[in-house]
């Protein structure tokens, strides 16, 4: 009876020690992987009905906020060798430590209502053009005809010019990965960015 009345005050002390840990990390900004710190409330995963290579540029030119001819430069290439509705995008809502809620946008080559044949972009961008730059890696992987895996892991600045390598421009065929990194020049050395960490996996 006694041992069981001071194993009880033990694990009552360890829950106790515990709860103050994740308060104090949450005062620091320091969460475990999916939660939020003085966040928004996540979105919903949005997916774009089948579009066009036309369509597919305006909505990019769209969300990223540039004009016509850059989203050709960036994508036309890509989307003028599709045939008829062959783009889905599929937007997926990040937390971050701040109020600032982007969005990962995959750019995904698709066969009518059938499986995802692959993802030929990937892209960062903010609610109503409001992009901020981002310093970090992202991971994506098909991991099925209609899921994908993603990992953001990085910062988001106000200021500054994002350097990202091959501009999000990927090649990820079914059971394939894709590994993308962008640093900030231009910045201010004072600021501190709203920081992002998020693994999931979305079912198109």
């Amino acid at each position: 009876m006694k041992n069981s009345k001071i194993l009880s005050l033990a694990f009552l002390a360890a829950g106790t020690l515990g709860l103050a840990l994740l308060l104090q990390m949450a005062d620091r900004g320091v969460l475990p992987r999916g939660s939020q710190a003085g966040g928004q409330p996540a979105a919903e995963i949005q997916v774009t009905e089948p579009m066009t290579g036309i369509e597919t540029l305006e909505y990019y030119a769209g969300r990223q906020g540039v004009d016509a001819d850059t989203a050709q430069r960036l994508l036309g290439a890509k989307v003028d060798s599709f045939a008829g509705d062959a783009t889905v995008v599929v937007s997926v809502p990040l937390e971050t430590t701040g109020t600032y809620a982007p969005y990962l946008d995959l750019y995904c080559q698709v066969d009518g209502d059938g499986p995802i044949l692959s993802i030929y972009s990937v892209q960062l961008c903010g609610a109503e053009e409001n992009n901020r730059p981002f310093a970090g890696n992202i991971s994506v992987f098909l991991r099925g005809d209609k899921e994908i895996e993603y990992i953001v892991n990085g910062d988001f600045f106000r200021k500054g010019t994002m350097d990202a390598d091959r501009a999000g421009r990927v090649d990820v065929a079914q059971g394939g990965a894709a590994y993308l990194a962008s640093a900030i020049r231009d910045g201010d050395p004072e600021e501190q960015g709203v920081y992002c960490y998020q693994n999931g996996t979305v079912k198109v």
